[in-house]
């Protein structure tokens, strides 16, 4: 590969790469459904009680266990304590979207399940 060829790729991926990267408001790297907008999130809710929106609420739910017991694996790591997750209910998770979406359209799923998160009672 030429310089050139180099010098023109090279930013180019690296634009590309980090564009998606870095989710919503709290610059975590995520994949899955917290890269979403609640923007996303409130269309698919419009057509409640569907086969679809069940769906993105199961996903929702399931990406919520995994990122709040990832938090919970990060702190302990770090000798901090985590968050209890017996409260952290499949409806908690889909009430608390519900409501962080409607206040704040412009923000991510990830800053939503994030807030959920941190108002979860200490372990």
């Amino acid at each position: 590969m030429s310089k050139l060829s180099f010098a023109i790729i090279m930013p180019a991926f690296l634009l590309f790469s980090a564009s998606g990267a870095i989710a919503g408001d709290a610059g975590y790297e995520t994949k899955g459904i917290g890269d979403y907008s609640c923007k996303d999130y409130e269309s698919a809710s419009l057509v409640r009680p569907s086969r679809q929106t069940d769906d993105v609420n199961k996903t929702l739910r399931d990406w919520a266990y995994g990122f709040a017991s990832a938090m919970n694996v990060e702190k302990a790591s770090n000798n901090q304590k985590g968050k209890s997750l017996k409260f952290l209910t499949g409806d908690l998770v889909v009430q608390e979207v519900d409501a962080y979406c409607k206040k704040n359209p412009d923000k991510g799923l990830l800053a939503a399940i994030l807030s959920t998160y941190k108002s979860l009672p200490a372990n």
